[in-house]
């Protein structure tokens, strides 16, 4: 991705800044930075290339089982690419409040290469009914498409080689038509704004960074609140990346990146993964491992980011926000036994996390498509449902949930294991005898989350497997939905979705059932297609229905009372408050609190909380009666009332 021109022409005409976004599948994880509502977007393809015939795609792999094509396999004519991209610009931006029937952001159609199309010695004639036909066929396909109405009714073919070119400048023309309609061109602006944007880069002396201090001194701006509102407006745009009053980092809220390329070239540095021939030997093993297993050494990270190592703190907060990567909790690089622990620049900064720190990013995983010998063997002893898609989802946001997947499993005791990850493929888990799979699907027009919960296998098998419990299946399905609607809310807001079932009503096409309507009613109408089928939901509803008294009494055995997990999930739900009442009702020493006080760190988890439960136990021996008691109390005296109600009932 690039930025292009920036062109300012006269009051009565609009500025345009020119963005060039990359095509390749690396790229997606980084445009949800970008895609902004203030835009007008278009869609460029090559009106030489057959709309049904397959791009020729570096390093595509096809599924050999038929079971879900390869990952890029389901995105590589050049129709199913004009899809994705009106999708992705759809569902990842909101509407602009309008009451034309042409939508808002708009989309322009563009095909180049007009005086290629059939051969150079086509009749113009002959090649412009080529060319009406090519637009109709596309027409066709986004007839019924949700972003149908913010496609500008209007398409475009031209050739850009052409030194006086009409069809350009009629684009060009319309495009600024467009602009001037745009409900939020009649904004008003303050001048010290608009100083900021057009001196921005001379304050901070060329610069692509500014602390928050620097930008308020330099544009004498004393209203921190106003400060945020502008930095906001400024980021909308995508003139610059500001994301401090989204979170809780202290790093990101004082990092003002005044050249969104700067953070684009930073991010490739660690998401591209350099040919052997380029890799330096001392880190020919990081590379290796980033690219075959997922994980990245804090290492490689000083490594590649030597000459911006002052920001790497804010830089690995962004990605941690994007879900980009988490950390791996407990587990030293590799790269100690081996390779230097860090480079130059790590050694002349104080660290800013852990020597041998490593990291998991599973969008760095090689992109091949998980083979039939992975499929997880579906029986009476696995539980699956399905996140149905309807047709559109992005690789980012399933790499996304699988980041959450992972720190919510080491929260769990998933930091004693390492997952199994491919790219569309993670193994995580839960509880101490059971585990997750998140697998992503696209076949023909389906787009799904597969998701399976079993037991871990036992050796030597007992006589009789246990299915796997109702109730870290229903944790599961809460866990998916809660993230799923975290992430629609805070980031792609027009995903549709519907947590679903696998009709057992065996067609020749799979099709899914919504899970809510088969949990409440006894039986079920499939309608699918001209098929039509009553369904009894008896074994949908028993995946999820809450265990017997003696299967609970089991489980609770399991889980042991004033447990590690039971503390971990005491501190997850106790929020981001400190907890000095806490510790002053259970009766922890003040100066043991001091000790440790933490930030909420990025698994969820108030790691202060979670330290005055341990120290508290430690001081009270074997009494769980008693200890279950005392916390009750202590619960219910500092308001966590539903807490103390789980340590009650569940415990």
């Amino acid at each position: 991705m690039s930025e292009g021109v920036h062109t300012q022409q006269s009051a009565e005409q609009p500025t345009l800044n020119i963005w060039d976004f990359a095509g390749q599948d690396l790229y997606y994880t980084t445009h949800q930075t970008f895609l902004s509502s203030r835009a007008i977007y278009l869609v460029v393809f090559n009106l030489c290339h057959d709309l049904d015939e397959p791009m020729p795609v570096q390093d595509q792999v096809r599924c050999k089982d038929g079971s879900g094509g390869s990952i890029t396999s389901y995105r590589t004519t050049p129709i199913q690419y004009l899809d994705f991209w009106m999708q992705s610009i759809f569902t990842y931006t909101k509407e602009n409040s309008s009451q034309d029937v042409q939508k808002s952001p708009p989309i322009f159609i563009v095909g180049t290469n007009r005086n290629s199309v059939g051969g150079d010695d086509l009749p113009d004639n002959e090649r412009k009914a080529l060319i009406d036909e090519i637009f109709t066929r596309i027409r066709l396909e986004i007839h019924d498409k949700p972003y149908n109405r913010y496609v500008v009714s209007e398409f475009y073919a031209v050739e850009n080689s052409l030194e006086d070119n009409v069809k350009i400048e009629k684009l060009r023309n319309h495009i600024e038509s467009i602009a001037m309609k745009e409900p939020y061109m009649k904004e008003r602006i303050p001048l010290n704004w608009l100083t900021f944007d057009d001196e921005k880069a001379n304050i901070s002396g060329g610069k692509p960074v500014m602390t928050l201090k620097q930008v308020m001194d330099g544009f004498e701006i004393e209203d921190e609140t106003e400060l945020l509102t502008m930095l906001k407006f400024y980021h909308d745009l995508g003139h610059i990346i500001y994301f401090g009053g989204d979170g809780e980092s202290q790093a990101l809220k004082d990092v003002v990146i005044l050249k969104p390329q700067w953070l684009i070239d930073a991010f490739k540095k660690i998401l591209t993964v350099k040919h052997p021939r380029k890799q330096s030997k001392e880190y020919a093993n990081s590379w290796g491992r980033l690219k075959n297993n997922g994980i990245l050494d804090d290492s490689l990270i000083d490594h590649m980011w030597q000459d911006i190592f002052e920001h790497k703190t804010a830089l690995l907060d962004l990605m941690d926000m994007f879900d980009l990567l988490c950390e791996r909790l407990d587990k030293p690089s590799e790269e100690e036994h081996g390779s230097p622990v860090s480079s130059t620049a790590a050694a002349q900064h104080a660290q800013p996390c852990s020597a041998n720190a490593s990291y998991y990013v599973p969008s760095m995983l090689q992109r091949r498509t998980s083979s039939l010998q992975h499929e997880t063997v579906e029986n009476k002893n696995t539980s699956v449902f399905f996140v149905d898609f309807k047709g559109f989802l992005p690789d980012g946001l399933y790499h996304r949930l699988v980041v959450r997947a992972l720190r919510w499993s080491q929260t769990f005791g998933g930091k004693d294991l390492d997952p199994g990850l491919l790219y569309d493929r993670a193994n995580v888990f839960v509880h101490h005898d059971h585990e997750f799979v998140l697998q992503m699907v696209h076949r023909k027009d389906l787009a799904y989350i597969k998701v399976s919960v079993a037991r871990l296998i036992v050796i030597p098998a007992p006589q009789n497997v246990k299915p796997p419990s109702t109730d870290v299946t229903c944790e599961v399905k809460d866990f998916v939905e809660e993230h799923l609607q975290s992430l629609k809310t805070t980031w792609i807001k027009r995903i549709k979705y519907c947590i679903s079932v696998q009709c057992p009503n065996k067609l020749e096409e799979p099709h899914f059932l919504p899970l809510d309507d088969c949990l409440k009613k006894p039986e079920f109408l499939c309608r699918f297609k001209h098929c039509r089928a009553l369904i009894k939901t008896e074994e949908i509803q028993a995946m999820f229905k809450q265990e017997s008294s003696e299967e609970e009494a089991s489980a609770r055995a399991d889980r042991q009372p004033m447990s590690d997990i039971l503390f971990k999930e005491i501190a997850k739900d106790f929020g981001k408050e400190r907890g000095e009442d806490l510790a002053k009702e259970l009766g922890v020493e003040s100066e043991e609190v001091d000790t440790n006080k933490k930030d909420y760190n990025t698994s969820g988890v108030n790691e202060q909380i979670f330290q005055i439960l341990s120290q508290w136990r430690e001081t009270r021996g074997n009494e769980v009666d008693k200890m279950r008691k005392e916390l009750i109390d202590a619960l219910m005296t500092v308001g966590k009332f539903g807490l103390a109600h789980k340590v009650q009932t569940e415990y």
